[in-house]
């Protein structure tokens, strides 16, 4: 599992992950995580969290060149998770690349 946490968030908030399943099994998982785990870190990356009528959205994103390629998505359903509030419907943030 990749996941990603915010530093402001507290303890208990949801926040994004990414699972790949059954790595041991499957070397194609392992080469997947892998490779996206190698687009976070070196790349400009970003987690975008959105709020619609039943869910919130959390997608996280890396930019290679101009062009910004999806790592992946997922939701959870509002009322049920504790996830960061936010004001307006949708937050970006931002993470730069490790050196």
């Amino acid at each position: 599992m990749l996941e990603a946490q915010l530093r402001s968030c507290c303890s208990g908030e949801k926040f994004w992950y990414k699972w790949y399943g059954l790595v041991d099994k499957l070397p194609s998982f392992a080469e997947s995580i892998e490779k996206d785990l190698w687009h976070v870190l070196f790349s400009k990356s970003r987690i975008i969290q959105s709020r619609r009528l039943l869910l919130w959205d959390f997608t996280c994103e890396y930019q290679s060149v101009d062009v910004w390629h999806q790592v992946g998505g997922m939701s959870y359903v509002r009322f049920t998770f504790s996830v960061p509030r936010i004001s307006g419907r949708t937050i970006v943030y931002h993470a730069f690349p490790s050196t």
